[in-house]
């Protein structure tokens, strides 16, 4: 059975000022808020991880995080995803699921 965690990541941070509110570091050892969250539900058990984010950040996501998470998920056998969301206004979001191996140059 899958028990996966989302992480949902693709807020505008119109309120946090300049960069990507979901990449900056929140230690010293330049973790951000989402390394914590998936090392509980590895601890947890859950063997799925799926990143809801905007297409528009998939690269430097993919950089800071993605490759870098998807390592450590896989030495537990925990499996990897992308889900990209497009907000087309505030009443109106699709998500679309990809996987891991999709392009996000698309």
């Amino acid at each position: 059975m899958k028990t996966t965690l989302l992480i949902m990541a693709a807020g505008i941070g119109s309120r946090f000022g300049t960069g990507i509110k979901q990449l900056e570091p929140v230690d010293d050892a330049g973790h951000i808020i989402m390394d914590y969250s998936i090392h509980d539900a590895i601890e947890a058990g859950f063997n799925h991880v799926v990143f809801i984010i905007r297409k528009d950040i998939g690269k430097e996501f993919k950089e800071a995080i993605g490759d870098r998470i998807a390592a450590i998920c896989s030495s537990h056998n925990v499996t990897v995803d992308y889900a990209f969301i497009k907000i087309y206004s505030f009443k109106m979001m699709v998500i679309r699921y990809r996987t891991i191996s999709d392009d996000l140059h698309e």
